[in-house]
């Protein structure tokens, strides 16, 4: 009897150890009885929470670097893991292999968010900074392949290739955004960018210099092409009223425009002085074409209007030296001499006629050659435009004119269908005729006054001597 009341005293004794151990691992007062309102907190450095089949489904623990908290899946594999420490905390999502696939940290207040593929290897990120945030994007080496970068002010997003220079990248701006793509150096070659409502795209060289760039705003586009040291080689602008191009030297003096508007357009061509050598203009139906030299402002006009055209050709002092001259009525083709007065011209009438005619020194005609419906004509004046000589062909025939200095005809040949006739006149007045019919030939003297002196053969009733 006394070695059971032994033992039981032994046991009581043990079982109040127990509790009281128990007490202090639920952070309960050990001095005295539990009641309804003592609070359960369980104090120990692991616990771990098994399901009904004995497989651990959950499990915290405490080590010199922290706690650390799993969640188990069915297979009783870790799936879930979070951590706390001095620096930070972390959450970290894991594999079937226990590696992590999803990790999310804080480092020095911030947040960091890693994603790795099947074999653990990053492939993505994110993270935060203080004035922003960056997504990057990398290789199973951890080399970045891409990136998200965002700040106050916008964000950039670039894309790195395999030596991990930047092969494009985008930027956001308060006042717009740029797109830029690099070469394999990740020296950028070409750009496109917005600015409020405008926009551009560049093309660089590998100097880094402009090549090309392309603008637009509201309501006007332009495209200019550069040579090696920035310099404008050529400029497309375009706008509501038309366009115009513009093409330089390597000098940057303009040699080339071409401009189009509602009312027409130009094109001019320059020296490499810069001065204008060939110029070509079409306004509202009319237009002109006017090439020049280094000696003469105009050497070559071409012109046209709704009547007809003109061509002139001018000296080095700019004088015309020929015209051709088109008109609704008719033509002209005009030859001039040094001090730009008409010396030979050509012109045809609205009626089918011509007149070819050489000038004097004063401007008067000297000889003329004269076409009409009727036949034609030839003329030979003196000064002042006293006629000395006229051929002329008439339906019936011709006739042979001769004047003297004062423009009195003296002598005149006059051939008819039936024959013919020669004159010869003394002040004004005929002296002797000379005719062919179908009957002969008749010579008949006149004296001043017209009265026949004679004739051969003799004609009746006539006063001959």
């Amino acid at each position: 009897m006394k070695d059971s009341l032994k033992e039981l005293r032994g046991q009581v004794a043990a079982l109040q150890n127990e509790l009281r151990l128990l007490k202090q691992l639920l952070d309960l007062p050990t001095e005295r009885r539990l009641s309804r309102k003592d609070k359960l907190r369980l104090t120990c450095q692991s616990l771990i929470i098994q399901d009904s089949k004995g497989r651990a489904g959950a499990e915290i623990f405490c080590d010199g670097s922290g706690p650390q908290f799993f969640l188990h899946s069915p297979d009783g594999r870790p799936r879930l893991h979070l951590e706390a420490s001095n620096e930070g905390a972390s959450v970290n999502l894991l594999g079937r292999d226990g590696g992590a696939r999803v990790e999310s940290w804080t480092e020095e207040d911030q947040g960091h968010i890693l994603v790795c593929d099947q074999q653990g290897a990053p492939r993505a990120g994110l993270k935060a900074t203080a004035d922003g945030g960056v997504v990057s994007v990398v290789d199973d080496k951890g080399k970045p392949l891409a990136f998200l970068h965002a700040t106050g002010e916008g964000g950039a997003v670039h894309a790195v290739n395999a030596k991990g220079h930047s092969a494009a990248s985008l930027k956001a701006a308060p006042h717009g955004g740029i797109v830029t793509a690099h070469d394999s150096k990740g020296h950028p070659r070409s750009l496109l960018t917005t600015v409020e409502s405008d926009g551009a795209a560049i093309i660089l060289g590998r100097d880094g210099a402009m090549r090309v760039t392309l603008g637009v705003s509201d309501q006007e586009g332009m495209v200019s092409v550069y040579h090696g040291k920035e310099k404008p080689c050529a400029t497309m602008t375009a706008g509501a009223d038309g366009g115009w191009m513009q093409v330089r030297n390597a000098a940057g003096e303009t040699v080339g425009i071409l401009c189009a508007t509602r009312e027409g357009g130009s094109l001019g061509l320059h020296a490499a002085g810069g001065e204008e050598r060939i110029a070509a203009r079409v306004i509202s139906g009319a237009g002109s074409i006017q090439v020049s030299d280094q000696v003469s402002a105009t050497a070559t006009l071409i012109s046209h209007t709704e009547h007809g055209g003109m061509i002139a050709v001018f000296n080095n002092e700019g004088k015309p030296a020929a015209i051709m001259d088109v008109q609704a009525n008719g033509g002209r083709i005009g030859v001039t001499a040094d001090d730009g007065k008409v010396r030979a011209g050509l012109t045809r009438d609205k009626e089918g006629g011509g007149l070819i005619a050489a000038m004097g020194e004063d401007g008067g005609v000297q000889t003329a050659l004269i076409s009409h419906k009727e036949g034609g004509r030839i003329t030979v004046m003196g000064p002042e435009n006293t006629t000395l000589a006229a051929i002329a062909a008439t339906p019936d025939g011709g006739k042979i004119a001769i004047y003297n200095d004062l423009g009195i005809l003296r002598a005149m040949l006059h051939v008819l269908e039936e024959g013919g006739r020669f004159d010869i006149q003394w002040a004004g007045a005929p002296a002797a005729m000379l005719a062919a019919s179908e009957a002969g030939g008749t010579l008949v003297l006149l004296d001043p006054e017209g009265h026949v002196r004679g004739s051969v053969p003799e004609i009746e009733g006539g006063d001959g001597d």
